[in-house]
């Protein structure tokens, strides 16, 4: 299975994202603090949908106009935010060519639901995030299971003869990222 596969070979670009954000979700003690941590995730995915547009839809991905994440990140900030909403994106974007590269990015992309009620629950406790404002990282609340696989699905039909490429494209999304934490959060600091 090209899931199984995905799973092994991106584990070390997995950790080593996950160990930064788990870093930067801790040090969120305010709602600033978590609008911040909002943008860094808008500024990477509001750039990349429409790249992953071009090349997945309803047909290839069940549900796919459900797994948008820019606009639910969008909801959230206006449900916390004060001023005027200025976003940095970020410019340098895994590579994105056809569909088994979409496919490498929505690995990571959808992936990050899985985890992302863990963090709602956390963000809610220790910054006494409001529910409300926590809709991009419940995710598809008790549907995430169940997208979840079914992507996974369609990802071990679709790339079952391409499974270097979509290695290559999800461990470069996941690289890219943590690039963009670290511009993201060096320019922020030193900026606002």
């Amino acid at each position: 299975m090209v899931a199984a596969k995905l799973k092994e070979k991106t584990k070390q670009a997995h950790l080593s994202l996950e160990k930064k954000m788990v870093g930067y979700i801790k040090k969120v003690a305010s709602g600033k603090d978590y609008e911040k941590l909002l943008r860094l995730f808008y500024g990477y995915y509001a750039p990349l949908e429409p790249l992953l547009n071009k090349y997945i839809n309803n047909n290839i991905i069940p549900a796919y106009s459900q797994r948008r994440k820019s606009d639910t990140i969008l909801k959230d900030i206006n449900t916390i935010s004060s001023g005027a909403i200025n976003f940095r994106k970020c410019g340098n974007l895994p590579q994105v060519n056809d569909v088994i590269e979409a496919l490498g990015v929505l690995y990571v992309m959808e992936g990050s639901t899985m985890g992302g009620t863990i963090i709602a629950k956390m963000l809610n406790k220790q910054a006494a995030i409001p529910p409300e404002s926590l809709t991009f990282f419940n995710g598809y609340g008790k549907d995430n299971l169940p997208m979840w696989q079914s992507f996974i699905a369609a990802v071990n039909e679709r790339a079952a003869n391409n499974e270097e490429k979509i290695v290559k494209s999800a461990n470069d999304t996941f690289s890219k990222m943590e690039e963009w934490c670290d511009k993201f959060y060096e320019e922020y600091v030193t900026t606002a």
